[in-house]
């Protein structure tokens, strides 16, 4: 027989599957590198709640960069992993090919070689000549390939950490906004293997959801904030997707390039956010990040513990000029160390929740608006109606939940309250209004809405009959309101007076913790104050003088004096900042009266 043997063929066309065995065994790396990180994983727990200091702070930063050193080369086993995988369906396809174009040939030749030669070799002619396409169909492939791997060792072919695409047994996320009920069953529906594999392959998606449990929105949001830092690294190339760069023109380009390094740089202050989350709570319990965006409007939520397994959970919403930088963690610690000390015998989550745009400062134009705060108060009602569906998904009995808002803050909170937030108590301080004028309106209800005060806090005096309260009289504060008014510290000036909450060892905090953990018999009321505070607190400072010089202690009578005057001056400025706001309150109440086009909020 002359010419190409179409037998010789279709071996060299059908020997050798190097895609599947290569393909096999990098999964089985990839298993490994998974595996070795889960244990950096609990390292890095155990270590954080075991050990501080700086150098447990170094050896910290160590297991993050060895973490992110794994994903890396997760990425790259994943990339080798896909092109291998490519070549398997390439040498498949080629093979089945391969077999009908023998099989068509040698029937054939069984049947014509004697009876019709000449057809018998032009078949032998078209077959040969297809099979040597097939042949050199699967050459090029596997040369493509290897010129890939040979970019993927020099580091070129792989722009960011990517897992491949999960396998079509994997759903889909539910889309983003989906009910967090629904999102807990889903997410409980699926084997140990498929949640896996999603968390590998879908962060982004996860990590939009509210229903998921706490450890897993943790490892997600790890996960996201390990790549965006590795594409800030590493900017030739990387998109905001995570997919290698394709090309495309000069601007485009640019245009990628620029919104990886916004992510990159939002990915820096969120890690040393959370870097100084761990360091402050070292030893108070697991540090998890359920929420890390980049997104404006949005920011970071950083719990210490686990809040859908804990009995008792305190989200705290902070003020102006929080952030992604500016967390305050301090205050979730604090709290849980006190929630800790309150109910030795239960467990404790405290939740920092800074998932929304702040204003910048008390000057903050938008301090005067409703609008950041209403959008909070959606995200923050969605948010802790993920965690009680993580918990009932769980089977444990649902947390105790007491939402804490601080200054604009406790704005945030009080529009949550309004708006379904499932919150079993709530805690308002320093609060210059919640924009609804009764504690019934609140979903707690009356008895499980309480407020609190420094003496000579500036924002409460400030604002005082006014600002996001609906009438002159019906704040927070007022009677008519129905808060319960819990004792706190008496600062002896406006200095620091609205800082001081959730200070170690006050009587504020005290209160905060037995009301976080259902402990309302130790509760301490509000002192009366009125008209009358001033001179009340002359006659007590002069009545420790005369008592200290009656004993001969000069010192201790030249400090109630001093004591005296704080007071005094203290007073005196509440009665400055409380006429602003009385007199801000009324000027509001002229609005209707002005000229169409002015608005009195903007003063």
């Amino acid at each position: 027989m002359s010419g190409p043997d179409p037998q010789q063929l279709h071996r060299e066309v059908t020997t050798g599957r190097l895609g599947r065995a290569g393909s096999s065994r990098l999964a089985a790396a990839r298993v490994a590198v998974d595996r070795t990180g889960q244990h950096l994983d609990t390292a890095r727990t155990v270590l954080g709640a075991a050990w501080t200091g700086s150098t447990a702070s170094a050896a910290a930063r160590t297991l993050d960069g060895r973490s992110a050193t794994l994903l890396a080369a997760d990425a790259e086993l994943g990339v080798a992993q896909e092109l291998l995988a490519g070549v398997a369906r390439t040498q498949h396809d080629v093979v089945r090919a391969a077999d009908g174009l023998l099989l068509g040939w040698l029937a054939t030749v069984a049947a014509r070689a004697l009876t019709d030669p000449v057809t018998t070799a032009g078949v032998t002619v078209a077959v040969a000549r297809e099979l040597l396409a097939l042949r050199d169909h699967l050459d090029g492939e596997l040369a493509r390939t290897a010129t890939a791997f040979d970019a993927l060792a020099g580091g070129a072919a792989v722009a960011a950490p990517v897992s491949p695409a999960p396998s079509p047994a994997v759903p889909d996320p539910p889309p983003e906004g989906t009910d967090p009920i629904e999102v807990a069953r889903w997410w409980g529906a699926l084997s140990h293997q498929q949640q896996k594999d999603l968390q590998r392959s879908g962060p982004e998606e996860l990590a939009a959801l509210t229903g998921l449990p706490p450890v897993v929105l943790d490892r997600v949001n790890r996960t996201r904030l390990s790549r965006d830092l590795w594409r800030l690294a590493h900017p030739a190339g990387a998109t905001t997707t995570g997919d290698e760069f394709t090309g495309g023109d000069l601007a485009e380009m640019v245009v990628r390039r620029g919104a990886v390094t916004v992510r990159g740089h939002a990915a820096q202050v969120a890690s040393a956010a959370l870097e100084t989350a761990r360091s402050v709570a070292a030893g108070a319990g697991p540090v998890l990040l359920l929420r890390y965006s980049t997104q404006d409007g949005r920011g970071v939520v950083v719990a210490v513990g686990d809040p859908s397994t804990a009995t008792d959970v305190a989200v705290t919403v902070p003020g102006t000029s929080s952030s992604v930088a500016q967390t305050r963690i301090e205050q979730a610690v604090a709290l849980r160390a006190q929630m800790d000390a309150a109910d030795p015998s239960g467990t404790h989550a405290a939740v920092q929740w800074v998932d929304y745009e702040a204003p910048t400062s008390l000057l903050d134009p938008e301090v005067a608006r409703l609008g950041l705060a209403t959008q909070a108060a959606d995200h923050l009602v969605g948010e802790v109606a993920g965690w009680r569906a993580a918990a009932q998904q769980a089977g444990t009995a649902p947390p105790h939940v007491t939402a804490v808002g601080h200054s604009y803050g406790s704005t945030v909170v009080g529009l949550a309250g309004s708006r379904g937030l499932a919150a079993d108590d709530i805690v308002l301080l320093g609060s210059p209004g919640v924009a609804v004028d009764r504690a019934s309106q609140l979903t707690p209800g009356v008895g499980h809405v309480w407020a609190a005060r420094a003496e000579h806090d500036p924002v409460v005096q400030a604002t005082a009959g006014s600002w996001f309260s609906p009438g002159a009289t019906d704040g927070p504060y007022d009677r008519s309101f129905g808060a319960r008014l819990f004792a706190a510290d008496d600062p002896a000036s406006l200095l620091g007076a609205h800082s001081t909450y959730y200070e170690p060892g006050s009587e504020s905090l005290r209160n905060l913790g037995a009301i976080a953990t259902g402990d309302l018999g130790e509760v301490t009321s509000a002192r009366p104050d009125g008209l009358g505070e001033a001179a009340g607190d002359v006659l007590r400072h002069t009545a420790e003088m005369g008592r200290a010089l009656g004993a001969g202690d000069r010192d201790a009578a030249a400090e109630a004096v001093l004591a005296g005057l704080g007071d005094l001056a203290g007073d005196a400025g509440d009665a400055v900042l409380g006429g602003l706001g009385w007199a801000t309150s009324e000027l509001r109440g002229l609005d209707r009266r002005w000229p169409t086009g002015w608005d009195p909020s903007s003063w």
